[in-house]
């Protein structure tokens, strides 16, 4: 498989909060207690959870017995208490303050209190959440107590801003010990990586239960190789000569229209979660002031950026939450929209001048006899 993006070569850390380009192919090395499929959060290193009844907001997990590390050792119940300790606070408590992993800080703080009841049973208790939100603490990875703990103390490293890192949150990782259906056998950072199926994984080893009886039997391939390349029309030509199976990052624009152009090759589309958007710095005026902002959002085309910058390969949307199932509905919402609306015709990229200076009147702003938007600095 091409990878355009070559940071997962170079750092295979699950707590690294600017590594994010490889998330799936962390997991594919780490497991969770819970992944996330047919739109429900159910077990996967946990063969089974029950919610207690009445008013304790808790969950029992029952691991699958007989998991084992890359490694060789088993996991167990204390390694999964120790994950949520470690990602809570990656210095275990050896300064003054904790130091969590920002990029899981969100599902660990969800947890209050974690106790093991045998090796492979253990209760989690939430705050005051609903069940649907807790779950999202079922989907960390799980990480071996006996390969991290040595970790958790403060870099060497003087930090500029003078905040505390740890060398769990530093370190690249890239000799990885997880329990995921695959292994890393080699890394060459900038270069590639090598990969293989874990035989001694659940989903290899069988009787994985109804649940997941779709993944039963594992992978049908010996090894998976990613290999970098500079650009998307490069992985194309590749995938053209049958040199590449797969393209393991989603392609430009330009690159996807290629690849069609190909009979033999089959590009998959798909409506990403995520936006691209134009920022400000609200720390600095003139963009401190939220009309400024309104009145400088609706000089952009949206629909003019779709179809040259994307060749119609997106959504115009004027909200982050456009394309999601959080986009709120009805009139408010609606009009609250209007205001940051193109002031021209969509997709014309021909800019009603008359109606942006009206705009940057209203709120508060005057023109030089030149022509010139006065702005105080």
């Amino acid at each position: 498989m091409a990878l355009t993006d070559a940071r997962p070569t170079e750092n295979l850390n699950p707590l690294s909060a600017s590594f994010r380009a490889g998330r799936s192919i962390v997991r594919l090395v780490y497991d969770s207690l819970g992944r996330t499929y047919d739109g429900a959060v159910r077990p996967w290193m946990a063969s089974s959870w029950t919610w207690h009844e009445g008013d304790s907001n808790a969950l029992s997990v029952d691991l699958r017995e007989g998991v084992e590390w890359h490694d060789g050792r088993l996991v167990t119940a204390s390694d999964v208490a120790f994950t949520f300790d470690l990602l809570s606070d990656t210095a275990l408590g050896s300064l003054d303050r904790p130091v969590p992993s920002p990029r899981y800080r969100g599902r660990t703080s969800l947890v209050n209190e974690i106790t093991t009841q045998s090796s492979h049973e253990l209760t989690l208790e939430f705050g005051d959440v609903d069940e649907s939100v807790a779950k999202r603490a079922l989907s960390v990875p799980i990480l071996p107590k006996h390969v991290w703990e040595q970790y958790a103390r403060r870099t060497k490293a003087a930090r500029i801003d003078g905040s505390d890192r740890t060398e769990a949150l530093e370190r690249k990782n890239l000799d990885p010990v997880g329990s995921g259906p695959l292994r890393v056998t080699e890394a060459a950072p900038g270069e590639s990586l090598s990969m293989e199926p874990f035989e001694s994984h659940f989903l290899s080893t069988g009787g994985v239960g109804e649940s997941l009886v779709e993944f039963d039997g594992g992978f049908s391939f010996d090894a998976l190789e990613f290999t970098v390349l500079p650009s998307g029309g490069a992985v194309v030509e590749l995938l053209s000569d049958g040199t590449l199976d797969a393209s393991a990052n989603s392609l430009s624009p330009g690159a996807a229209k290629k690849a069609r152009e190909d009979d033999e090759l089959a590009v998959e589309t798909g409506e990403p979660q995520w936006c691209y958007h134009v920022g400000y710095n609200h720390r600095r005026p003139p963009f401190d002031d939220a009309g400024f902002r309104r009145a400088v959002a609706r000089l952009v085309d949206r629909s003019s950026l779709v179809d040259t910058l994307f060749d119609g390969e997106a959504t115009r949307v004027v909200s982050p939450l456009g394309t999601t199932r959080y986009a709120p509905e009805g009139d408010e919402w609606d009009d609250s929209l209007a205001d940051v609306r193109f002031l021209g015709e969509p997709g014309s990229d021909s800019l009603d001048v008359k109606r942006a200076k009206s705009t940057f009147c209203d709120a508060g702003y005057t023109y030089s006899s030149d022509g010139e938007l006065l702005i105080d600095e």
